[in-house]
Parts: structure tokens; C-alpha cells; sequence
């Protein structure tokens, strides 16, 4: 374990960017040359043994043990991202304390399952990812929809804890809520699981990676990928990866390589 791999640019070289997701009110956080020495965070990257996916990320993951090494990179989240949030401290939760996580893209025989061919949302309340592809392999990016039939951009899932009330309160303000009640309202749905049930039922589309979008879901807006970029951005909104095995050469150095960030639900502390 090398905790220095991961350490920060200088502050005057790293580009910062606090914007809105367009058509929302949820800022996103845009970080181009994040780490000071990229080359060493993607040989390590790919130095790594990795494993198939089975969430709605197509591809394999794996985790390098890093310890405290990433302190700094929380900290610049929560300095221009994370407050907005509701989070009271740099000590960001994350659901693999003394890890990093990286993602490598299948290659494009790969068998992708009904759920990795459509957006998803995660459990965190903040997801993210740095690119590791060299410049000259950078195509695509993170890509954020919008489904046709109901109009929605995001899906919370829940879980039995309770959540922190200040992020609750944070996130209503920016509108979480006022979609999924309005749809209420007008009968559209009876409850939050009938909703669910609706965006996720099965798609007649061609089962593929979200490259040109499908009938049932329409793309909204794109961040593209750039070298030593970090994007972060709320989990609860739909979103994949801008991807086609036809960009990227598919030897293991060369397909779309990311580090994972995902940032959770702070729990009410009683």
C-alpha cells in the first residue's frame, strides 16, 4: 500500500468546476488534473486482479487497499460539493473504508445483463469516478437520463436506517421528491415500489450499452471523459457510462478504466 499514489495536485493546478445538472437543481463537481501523478494511480490501476460486476455497472471491479490515502480527495469533495449535500464533516461514509475502487469495462463479446443495458442509480447519495484512460483513449464519459413515459431523472433507493435529517432537508430543497409526488398526485403511480417496478420493467430495446440512448430513456446531458478528470455527482440521479466497445482497443490497457467513488447516506445519529 502507497498512500502517496493519491495524492492531490497542487491547489493552483487543480481545475474546479461546481455546476448544475442541466434541467435540475443538483450541483455536480467537475475536477480536471485531481491527482499529481495520474500515471501512477492508473499503473497501479491496472496492475490490480479483477472481477466480474454484478450491479448495474457492465464490467469488472476491483479494490486496492489505500488505508487514509484518499483523506484528501474526500476533503475536496466535501469542500465544494458535500456541504451542499448536508454532510457535516469531511469523514465522508464510503462502503469500503481503506480501499480504492476501480472499474475496467468488458470487452465486446461480453454478455451484459437486462439492468447493465439501461441507467442506474447507486445506494451512495454521492457517486463518482476519476478517468484513467490516457488522452488518446478518452471517448464517451458519464452520461445522465431522463426516462420518456414519466419524465423522472432520479430514484432514490431506500433502506431500512434512518438518514441523517440536515441531508434529507438538503436534498428536498433541491427537488427530489417533486416528481416522484407529482406523479402521485395525477395517479400516474400508488406508491414509491410501483414506481420502480415501472422504470425498471424489462425494455424491448436492442440489449446493449446506453451509447445512443433507447425508446424509454433519453439522455440529458454528458460530462466527457479527459484524462485525470474527476466527476462527482448524486447517485439518485440516472446515469452510465457514455460507452462503445468500438472506441477502445479491448487489450486490458486500453479499455474504459476508472477509479469508483461513492459516497453514502449519513445515518441519523439518534
Amino acid at each position: 500500500m502507497n498512500a502517496d499514489v493519491y495524492a492531490l495536485n497542487r491547489r493552483e493546478r487543480l481545475r474546479v468546476s461546481v455546476r448544475r445538472l442541466a434541467g435540475t437543481r443538483y450541483p455536480i463537481l467537475v475536477v480536471d488534473d485531481v491527482y499529481r501523478d495520474p500515471e501512477a494511480v492508473r499503473a497501479l490501476a491496472l496492475s490490480l486482479e479483477y472481477s466480474p460486476s454484478t450491479s448495474g455497472h457492465p464490467g469488472d471491479k476491483a479494490l486496492a487497499e489505500v488505508g487514509d490515502g484518499l483523506e484528501a480527495l474526500h476533503e475536496l469533495v466535501y469542500r465544494y460539493l458535500g456541504r451542499d449535500y448536508g454532510y457535516e464533516s469531511p469523514a465522508l461514509p464510503t462502503p469500503s473504508d481503506g480501499h480504492a475502487r476501480f472499474h475496467r469495462m468488458h470487452d465486446e463479446g461480453a454478455q451484459l445483463s437486462p439492468r447493465q443495458c439501461m441507467p442506474h442509480v447507486d445506494t451512495a447519495l454521492l457517486a463518482g469516478v476519476v478517468y484513467l484512460n490516457l488522452p488518446e483513449h478518452c471517448r464517451g464519459g458519464t452520461a445522465f437520463h431522463r426516462h420518456r413515459r414519466h419524465g423522472l431523472v432520479e430514484y432514490r433507493l431506500r433502506d431500512r436506517q434512518p438518514v441523517d435529517p440536515n441531508v434529507i432537508r438538503a436534498v428536498q430543497q433541491m427537488g427530489i421528491m417533486e416528481s416522484y409526488l407529482q406523479g402521485l398526485e395525477q395517479q400516474h403511480w400508488d406508491d414509491y415500489d410501483e414506481l420502480g417496478g415501472q422504470l425498471w420493467s424489462p425494455s424491448s430495446a436492442p440489449q446493449d450499452f446506453m451509447e445512443r440512448g433507447n425508446p424509454d430513456w433519453e439522455r440529458f446531458q454528458v460530462i466527457p471523459m479527459r484524462w485525470n478528470r474527476m466527476v462527482c455527482y448524486p447517485g439518485f440521479v440516472f446515469h452510465s457510462a457514455l460507452y462503445s466497445p468500438a472506441w477502445f482497443d479491448m487489450a486490458a490497457a486500453s479499455r474504459r478504466l476508472t477509479q469508483n467513488l461513492f459516497f453514502m447516506w449519513p445515518r441519523a445519529t439518534s
